[in-house]
């Protein structure tokens, strides 16, 4: 008798470079890459279209989906949890979120590397510091000449911003998290549970970290309900 593997989908638009794979705890299935930075919501739905073709002509049965809720670009994050929710409403499946920066860590997991840091841009000077390793600290918003104080011995920066290479003990360029580091990200989220499947659709939101820079009009701010 055949066991049924528990199958997952993954979307992340949190970067410059979005995925979508198709996945179980040993393999991944499919996987796309959203390279065009401004055409995420295009990109994402297409790939989306050919994991549910596989889904069908492999007699698959999709168990849950995931989606990075970042820390990343505001836009970004939206398009995936938009899209991830109406997916799961219009098809009764459980929604479940994971780290996006932890999908960039999880690409690079080496075993030398005590601590691995992650960075990426925010807006103008500011950026989004998340730490995995010995050195774990949950994300956080800081300007880009405060990262460097932030490293520890025998670590490794992941990240999207233009570093001088001397500066780090190692770093390496990333404009989004890898397919394997994604799965490896959602298996995380699923081995905190137990190995559950809790359905978050109710509660879901992206970790922004910080609020969004959004400022009221002058015309708007200028008007007065009498």
């Amino acid at each position: 008798m055949s066991v049924h593997k528990k199958i997952f989908l993954a979307l992340d638009t949190s970067s410059e470079i979005g995925a979508v794979i198709l996945f179980d705890n040993t393999e991944i299935y499919y996987a796309q890459s959203l390279k065009e930075k401004f055409s995420h919501g295009q990109g994402l739905f297409e790939a989306l279209n050919h994991a549910l073709i596989l889904i069908k002509n492999q007699n698959m049965s999709l168990d849950a989906v995931f989606v990075g809720l970042g820390p990343g670009s505001f836009v970004g994050l939206r398009i995936a949890l938009a899209a991830a929710l109406g997916f799961c409403w219009g098809r009764s499946l459980p929604l479940m979120g994971f780290c996006s920066h932890r999908a960039f860590a999880s690409g690079y997991d080496e075993k030398e590397i005590k601590n691995i840091y992650v960075a990426t841009k925010a807006s103008g000077d500011l950026c989004y510091l998340t730490s995995f390793g010995l050195d774990a600290k949950e994300s956080s918003v800081v300007s880009k000449s405060e990262i460097t104080s932030n490293l520890k011995d025998s670590s490794c920066l992941i990240t999207n911003l233009d570093f001088e290479q001397e500066i780090y003990t190692k770093i390496i360029t990333s404009y989004g998290p890898s397919f394997t580091g994604m799965q490896k990200a959602c298996l995380h989220k699923l081995s905190k549970l137990g190995g559950q499947v809790i359905d978050e659709i109710n509660y879901i939101k992206p970790n922004y970290v910080k609020a969004p820079s959004v400022s009221t009009p002058k015309l708007f701010s200028a008007l007065r309900v009498s």
